[in-house]
């Protein structure tokens, strides 16, 4: 059995101490989207969202074309969450601001506590973590396939993907039917390969470490095709990036205008800003990363 089954319970957490950004919402939206098209129950979906009205929530949810979530938790509620957790398999998915300090919490949330909390939860066999935030190699280097060093639920295997090592990750414009929003890549590629999977390295299974090949692949190819346009192009964004920030000033301009300027003005910084980045995906626990499979 897989983890495309009853036995697993998905996360999607974004960690925020200011007020979460849209785009961000828009991930888990999308991701959201892509498991209920594979027939994955709302009831076994978390979503973890820090500082974000229930109104802007319902907003992406439904630009998305998907169910409104019954309930938003908080990522401090996490630990309370697993408490009684009757899965044995879970998968996180980690959107939002990440720092060289760790995940974006009011206390900077670092590796060791929460892999700890999956770790020492009761029933899981086997977590896997997609960690799409800036710096999640501050996540890489953890002893996970030793189970921390730590007694309780040894049995549990623990699987860790990041975007990026210690640097900015890629984000950029993502078109779902007319919805446009810079989204974070890696985490797009692994929804992708999620809904359709694909054999990338020949073992004749559809495995965690396949969709880890296929997304750090595609997601290298994107960041490769955007370096390679030239400078004029780069004015040119710089001159649309202009006029979105002069009509977003504008006295007239109608509140849903102004939210779709918003993630035009963030698609076209991120999309500068890309040029000047590198990224290099990493994963941790390989062995059962290819044991695992969808």
């Amino acid at each position: 059995m897989g983890l495309m089954t009853k036995d697993t319970h998905w996360f999607f957490m974004l960690p925020s101490t200011n007020e979460a950004e849209i785009r961000h919402i828009y991930d888990i939206a999308f991701g959201v989207r892509c498991l209920i098209s594979k027939n994955i129950d709302y009831s076994d979906i978390t979503i973890l969202i820090d500082n974000s009205s229930y109104a802007k929530v319902t907003l992406c949810f439904s630009n998305m074309g998907i169910p409104i979530p019954k309930k938003i938790y908080m990522t401090s509620d996490l630990e309370k969450l697993l408490q009684n957790n009757k899965h044995k398999n879970a998968v996180v998915f980690i959107t939002g601001h990440g720092s060289p300090e760790g995940l974006d919490t009011p206390i900077p949330l670092k590796p060791f506590p929460l892999y700890k909390k999956f770790q020492t939860s009761q029933n899981f066999e086997k977590v896997v973590f997609y960690f799409g935030q800036c710096y999640a190699g501050i996540f890489d280097k953890m002893p996970l396939s030793s189970h921390l060093g730590v007694s309780s639920n040894t049995a549990c295997n623990i699987i860790a993907l990041g975007s990026t090592g210690l640097f900015p990750s890629i984000s950029a414009p993502l078109c779902v039917g007319a919805l446009r929003w810079s989204a974070n890549l890696f985490l797009a590629y692994v929804m992708e390969w999620i809904m359709n999977p694909k054999d990338v390295d020949g073992d004749d299974r559809f495995s965690v470490m396949d969709s880890f090949k296929s997304a750090s692949v595609k997601t290298a190819a994107m960041l490769i095709d955007i370096k390679k346009k030239d400078n004029l192009q780069s004015i040119i964004e710089q001159a649309e990036l202009q006029k979105c920030i002069d009509r977003l000033s504008s006295t007239q301009i109608s509140p849903s205008d102004k939210d779709n300027l918003d993630l035009e003005i963030q698609a076209l910084e991120k999309i500068l800003e890309v040029r000047y980045t590198i990224q290099e995906p990493w994963i941790l626990n390989t062995q059962a990363a290819l044991d695992t499979e969808f």
